[in-house]
């Protein structure tokens, strides 16, 4: 095995004396593609980790949650705010970024990459005057940020080999927690433990799957068999293919000569823990990707639908809501100029799409913030997609947020005053 000897960018990887590390050709390689070396064994790749189910569940909440709630650009002007469907930026994020992806697409997927490698980055294709024309999304093996000092350089592997540096000012960069650091920490490293252990777990109990659930032992043999090595292994291996497997579970072995098996039991998959291992493993991914065991469907015990309402909750606020801020403070920065954020335009996500799915939720909110004259009906029939009312038989109108929703509307010509005193 060829040996190099350097220090890996970015990585921090020097000795205690300031020297650089001597790793293997297979080190490099793996560090390059993305692998970790974990205690367990296994090498953890970001691929590997998807295999994972906690992991790409856990990927998967953080999402397509997120991805479902509305992004939209606003403008704040005096005291209206509207939304900025004129501005080039309104449709990338709305609707289509690309020819290739829509908006919840590319949303899911920069968020993923984000959660997964501690980056999600997109290459923005302006026009004239600087305007975002697309946005076009990079896997994390192909872009591989470096900082030197407080600049960023995003150096991109094309397909066909070649590769060429993106001008930060034309990159989109969704960075995952960092810690206080300018780049996102890669959470596929910083878990590389418990993911690895993961993937040790179900390793072991493929094989012993495979094998019929039979333990591994030896033979003591005393007659019966040839004593040469190779005629050994050649009857070991016959033996194998006749009564190994699940296929081969439950059948009986003949065996002539005297022969005698005893199995090499260490522990047993009860005395080992191993569903209780499993368990907490769960829950300790869940800790890494900060989202509750309850959302990825785990949790020792069966939730009330109180306790399940305060699941959501939390998860919105503890989850989806630090991957809102991030995104909407990438969207300002790298979509806006500074004199349009000056004149009030920003990106909002609304995350009450998350409640789209329960009707008796969005009608509680909707009743409070029409009795606290927050909405008029006309603004709650634009949440639901309904229509407009626009009818002028009524002197108080639909738009009007003042009205009590128990209160019928007077036709016009009236007053209070008119109306019979009760």
């Amino acid at each position: 095995m060829k040996v190099l000897s350097f220090t890996l960018p970015g990585l921090g990887r020097k000795s205690a004396n300031g020297q650089s590390q001597t790793i293997t050709t297979d080190q490099l390689i793996r560090a390059l593609q993305g692998a970790f070396s974990s205690k367990s064994g296994q090498h953890v790749t970001y691929l590997k980790a998807l295999q994972v189910a906690t992991v790409i569940a856990c990927v998967r909440s953080i999402s397509e949650g997120l991805a479902s709630c509305p992004l939209r650009l606003y403008r704040r002007k005096d005291r209206t705010l509207s939304e900025a469907k004129d501005h080039p930026a309104y449709d990338l994020t709305a609707t289509q970024p690309n020819d290739l992806q829509t908006a919840f697409e590319w949303r899911e997927g920069m968020v993923a990459m984000a959660a997964l490698s501690g980056r999600g980055i997109s290459e923005i294709t302006r026009g004239v005057g600087g305007y975002p024309l697309e946005l076009l999304p990079y896997l994390p093996s192909q872009l591989i940020p470096k900082q030197t000092g407080f600049s960023i350089e995003y150096p991109v592997r094309l397909a066909d080999g070649t590769s060429r540096n993106i001008q930060p000012k034309n990159a989109l960069p969704l960075w995952g927690p960092g810690f206080g650091a300018p780049i996102g920490a890669d959470i596929v490293w910083l878990a590389r433990e418990t993911i690895g252990l993961q993937l040790a777990n179900e390793e072991l109990q493929a094989v012993q799957a495979a094998s019929g659930l039979r333990q591994s032992g030896f033979f003591t043999i005393k007659s019966g068999i040839p004593t040469q090595a190779d005629q050994k292994q050649e009857w070991l291996k016959t033996l194998s293919e006749k009564f190994g497997g699940t296929q081969q579970a439950g059948k009986n072995i003949i065996v002539e000569g005297d022969i005698d098996w005893k199995s090499m039991v260490g522990q047993t998959n009860v005395e080992a823990q191993i569903l209780e291992t499993r368990r907490f493993l769960i829950e300790d991914t869940c800790r890494a990707f900060r989202v509750f065991p309850q959302m990825v469907g785990a949790g020792n015990k069966e939730p009330t639908n109180a306790s399940a309402e305060q699941f959501f909750t939390h998860d919105v606020v503890q989850t989806k809501l630090p991957w809102a801020k991030r995104f909407e403070d990438r969207l300002n920065l790298s979509l806006l100029s500074l004199e349009e954020r000056k004149a009030g335009y920003f990106f909002k996500h609304n995350l009450q799409g998350l409640l789209r799915g329960d009707s008796a939720g969005r009608a509680a909110l909707y009743k409070a913030m029409r009795e606290c004259t927050a909405l008029s009906p006309n603004e709650i029939r634009e949440f639901e997609e309904m229509e407009e009312i626009t009818s002028t038989e009524f002197t108080t109108p639909f738009d009007d947020p003042r009205m009590p929703l128990n209160t019928n509307p007077l036709p016009k010509g009236t007053s209070n005053a008119d109306q019979p005193k009760t």
